[in-house]
């Protein structure tokens, strides 16, 4: 994964612009920016930089993230085939943060696949 140092002021502008653009911007974001420390900002350039990213640790997350388990998105990826690969499932046992995955899922179903 490529790394390029940002300041502060940068990804400030930027996240403000993903607001006017209507896309959802979590205020604990903001906070966090302000904190001392370096920013960095990755490109994933392969499969491999994808799954190995992170996924945040909430309660609203805890079937694909647990405490004290890893949480890359492989491993979450491996969690959520415990569940027949539906968000619908973890939505109907009560975890409605995976609505929106149950839309992307949707979405990107619809795309057209190359031969």
């Amino acid at each position: 994964m490529k790394l390029i140092p940002v300041t502060t002021t940068d990804v400030r502008a930027k996240l403000e612009q993903h607001r006017a653009n209507g896309l959802h911007v979590d205020d604990r974001l903001f906070a966090e920016i302000e904190k001392p420390g370096e920013m960095l900002i990755g490109s994933v350039e392969s499969r491999e930089d994808l799954l190995n990213l992170v996924w945040q640790s909430i309660v609203d997350t805890r079937p694909l993230a647990p405490v004290g388990s890893t949480r890359t998105l492989g491993d979450c990826a491996t969690r959520l085939s415990q569940f027949g690969w539906q968000f619908q499932t973890l939505v109907t046992s009560g975890f409605g943060w995976f609505k929106r995955c149950i839309d992307i899922d949707d979405a990107h179903k619809s795309i057209p696949r190359r031969s």
